[in-house]
């Protein structure tokens, strides 16, 4: 037992302190469990958030982004509000650093444009219908649980992905797995929204009737905003797909919401550029 020996004991605190910097891991991040005697062979691991405040911030960011919108994917009755009933941070050490470097890759080429791709203005996001709904909450969040700020430079936001309760745990220990991506309107990608509302259209529960929201980092970068009302015909799903694998996109945003009156979606093509940080489980009451 380390603890029993002083010296040890610092030179495992000064090593912690090492790999955080030299890893660029978050602050907040757990890295004596992460490395225990116990730990998972790529560092991986589920912490209960206990801290009832930290838990308030979720609540404040579902009640912030429900809207009261139905599409034609929605299989049950939209409850009239959700109520968090635990949170999970996930602390992945494998999968951030292929995060990292992928957004990297993102900012790199976001910051060569003329004019630089990010941060995306003021005046841009109104032409596209106001800002990414998350963001009063989402850099709070951060800051309380001692992670990496949104970085502005690449477009980072912290959006929502709705998902079975039988998988939630398989995506924070393996990350989104491409090749299981539906082929939806925007193409083969990852779907993320900034509304709870519409990744609720894809939850299912556990046992006791709660629901997983996975809450995301994603790197959105130069986005293909995307506003007619048949996009998997005009521009077509291959075409929206090519401009962020082979083109200067990096993702598409599917404004829903002007053209029909429901949603966006921020969809991505490359599992790198998501990072699933917490997994929020709720209860719909009607």
């Amino acid at each position: 037992n380390l603890k029993d020996h002083r010296q040890l004991d610092a030179a495992f605190a000064a090593a912690i302190a090492g790999l955080r910097i030299q890893e660029s891991l978050p602050a907040g991040w757990n890295l004596e469990k992460l490395l225990g005697d116990s730990a998972h062979a790529n560092m991986y691991g589920l912490f209960p958030v206990r801290d009832d405040s930290k838990i308030a911030l979720f609540q404040e960011l579902l009640k912030l982004t429900y809207r009261q919108r139905i599409t034609r994917d929605r299989k049950a009755k939209l409850a009239s509000s959700f109520e968090v009933s635990r949170v999970v941070e996930v602390q992945n050490v494998d999968t951030y650093q292929k995060y990292l470097k992928r957004r990297q890759v993102v900012t790199e080429s976001c910051r060569g444009a003329s004019p630089p791709d990010a941060p995306i203005s003021a005046k841009q996001w109104k032409a596209w219908g106001g800002p990414v709904m998350t963001s009063p909450v989402a850099q709070r969040i951060t800051a309380a649980f001692e992670l990496d700020a949104l970085h502005q430079h690449c477009n980072e936001f912290l959006l929502f992905h709705g998902t079975k309760a039988t998988v939630e745990q398989s995506i924070a220990e393996n990350n989104f797995d491409i090749s299981y991506a539906k082929n939806g309107m925007f193409g083969v990608g990852l779907y993320f929204a900034e509304s709870c509302s519409k990744s609720d259209e894809y939850v299912t529960p556990n046992d006791s009737e709660e629901y997983p929201l996975l809450l995301v980092r994603v790197t959105v970068g130069k986005p293909n905003y995307v506003d007619n009302k048949n996009p998997s015909v005009n521009p077509g799903r291959r075409q929206m797909e090519d401009s962020c694998k082979n083109g200067a996109h990096h993702s598409v945003l599917g404004d829903r919401r002007k053209c029909s009156g429901t949603y966006r979606e921020f969809i991505v093509y490359d599992n790198a550029q998501a990072y699933p940080h917490f997994i929020v489980w709720y209860k719909r009451k009607y």
